[in-house]
């Protein structure tokens, strides 16, 4: 039965289930997520030979099916992290195929990408594809941290073409998934720190939900002088205590804003 609510919800989680980060290739977000501790992470492409962390290679389609099915029985991970989301769309795809096969007019088909079907039909089939898998490993964590590329699009303002920095994914997968998370960063270098920009800006897509990242700028990492990094990853994930909470609410009151820096399917 339905209860209207007759007071204010209070705060029921401050840390962010799903987190999307995304910069240029090669920008240093593996490396940041090997210092998130307790972490998997699902290594889509294979940049994690090059950090000691607790990963998993899961390149091909039958390995991640595998993969979700091993995490679904339990395990003791705090955080799942996918590196880089941008490549689970290759990976999906003859998944993609299967489901497309299942279909009436799908049953004599017989090419091996569904995205070379006519007038876009089989985009249909890789998001449902995509959003089953990326659905499996979010039903198994309390925290989904995903990472992506990045690619620039020249819009309009004021009468002038802008470089303006987005998710590297498909069109309908990239507005679905940034309308799903509930957190953005754009990962910025500057010198020998990592910055997550939760602040949109004219040049980048990004956002929390969460009070104490919304419209923040975060140190996330440090290159030390002997080569090692250093991560800040209790700045995003902060404990889950009233005192917490409250500490969350009173500095958002007082914290500046940061300014800009130059149909269902079921996996199986």
């Amino acid at each position: 039965m339905i209860h209207l609510p007759t007071s204010p919800t209070p705060i029921v989680t401050q840390n962010p289930k799903k987190l999307l980060i995304y910069s240029n290739p090669k920008g240093g977000k593996t490396t940041i997520l090997a210092g998130l501790k307790n972490a998997l992470i699902v290594d889509f492409e294979g940049g994690t030979r090059y950090v000691e962390a607790m990963t998993v290679p899961a390149t091909d389609i039958k390995t991640v099916h595998e993969l979700t099915t091993l995490l679904a029985k339990g395990h003791n991970y705090d955080y799942i992290c996918l590196d880089p989301i941008t490549r689970l769309e290759d990976i999906v795809l003859p998944y993609a195929r299967k489901l497309y096969k299942n279909t009436p007019q799908g049953v004599n088909f017989v090419g091996d990408n569904v995205l070379h079907l006519p007038n876009g039909g089989g985009y249909l089939f890789l998001r449902q594809a995509f959003f089953a898998v990326l659905n499996a490993f979010a039903r198994v964590t309390n925290h989904l941290v995903i990472t992506g590329h990045v690619r620039d699009k020249m819009i309009e303002k004021n009468g002038k073409e802008v470089s303006h920095a987005e998710v590297d994914l498909t069109g309908k997968i990239r507005s679905i998934l940034c309308a799903d998370v509930d957190a953005i960063a754009y990962l910025d270098r500057r010198g020998p720190d990592g910055f997550f920009r939760f602040a949109t800006s004219d040049d980048v897509i990004c956002g929390a939900r969460p009070m104490h990242l919304r419209n923040r700028e975060i140190r996330i990492s440090h290159l030390e002088e002997d080569g090692s990094v250093t991560t800040y990853w209790d700045e995003i994930f902060i404990p889950e205590t009233e005192e917490g909470r409250a500490k969350a609410l009173a500095e958002q009151k007082t914290r500046p804003v940061a300014t800009e820096s130059k149909n269902a399917v079921v996996f199986n």
